[in-house]
């Protein structure tokens, strides 16, 4: 169990940790690193089925 100051915190970093890791999908839209996503499933179902 942790206190209430501590979840505070806990939860102040996974807030930041999602803004951080928004900015980097957005960095990533921005500079072209983009997959089509039905490509992507496909190639996922593929190495699945082995």
């Amino acid at each position: 169990m942790i206190s209430a100051s501590e979840y505070a915190q806990l939860e102040a970093l996974k807030e930041e940790h999602l803004k951080q890791s928004i900015e980097e999908g957005i960095a990533d839209l921005q500079a072209g690193k983009v997959s089509d996503g039905k490509a992507v499933i496909d190639k996922l179902r593929k190495r699945v089925a082995g």
